[in-house]
């Protein structure tokens, strides 16, 4: 009996959340791809019709648990906090003979040699580039057409996925409002990113963002050096 109780206390806040959940597969143009979308809409959603929404974008939400630790931490942290929330999932499709993946989508163009054929096949290189412009030009308007949504916009990565929101941000600061990128790949292609934040002349943002950058173990030993 105790051991049904307890299934059914772990049960009952993942059958809730679900209610709010939804998933929207939609067929991306400019990858060429089918991809997965989740939506988790706040409660207070159901209830103020007129009410619109920030929004907060999770990157590598094919890893449901990013994703879900989201939604779930945000009640916690204020109960009055109501955000939409967009997973984006990154899959693994087969192209030919190569699988195209979560390091395409998130990686800009390796220059090294050796960085290059570490992460990506024979006849491709990252592809960042071309996934920025699909965030920007199918998944922001697939969004904000379908929801009521408020203009700020709110971005959550780890590791590549920290990686990618640090190349839109080098690339295209106004493109989200906050960026929170957790143990971003900074050693990727012979410290890439690191050289380009060098150079970023933070005068030319226009307006204010809110940029939160953290790294815990990386070095030699788990593969990282420097």
């Amino acid at each position: 009996m105790k051991k049904i109780v307890l299934k059914l206390f772990l049960f009952l806040p993942i059958y809730v959340f679900s209610q709010n959940i939804e998933q929207i597969t939609f067929f991306s143009e400019i990858l060429n791809q089918d991809r997965n979308f989740l939506i988790y809409k706040p409660e207070e959603m159901l209830y103020s019709p007129k009410k619109r929404f920030e929004v907060i974008y999770v990157f590598d939400a094919q890893s449901r648990e990013m994703f879900d630790f989201v939604h779930a931490s945000l009640k916690f942290i204020d109960p009055y906090m109501n955000f939409i929330i967009v997973g984006i999932q990154s899959p693994y499709i087969n192209i030919g003979d190569y699988t195209y993946g979560r390091n395409d989508d998130m990686l800009p163009k390796a220059i090294d040699e050796k960085t290059k054929n570490r992460f990506f096949g024979e006849n491709s290189n990252g592809n960042a580039e071309v996934f920025k412009q699909h965030i920007k030009e199918e998944v922001f308007p697939l969004i904000e057409n379908n929801f009521r949504t408020l203009p700020l916009k709110v971005a959550i990565g780890h590791s590549n996925s920290a990686s990618f929101l640090s190349h839109c941000f080098l690339e295209n600061s106004e493109m989200f409002d906050a960026y929170i990128m957790q143990s971003p790949n900074f050693a990727y292609d012979k410290e890439q990113f690191v050289n380009r934040f060098e150079k970023l002349d933070f005068s030319n943002i226009k307006n204010d963002k809110f940029l939160f950058i953290t790294n815990a173990n990386e070095s030699k030993k788990t593969g990282w050096n420097g």
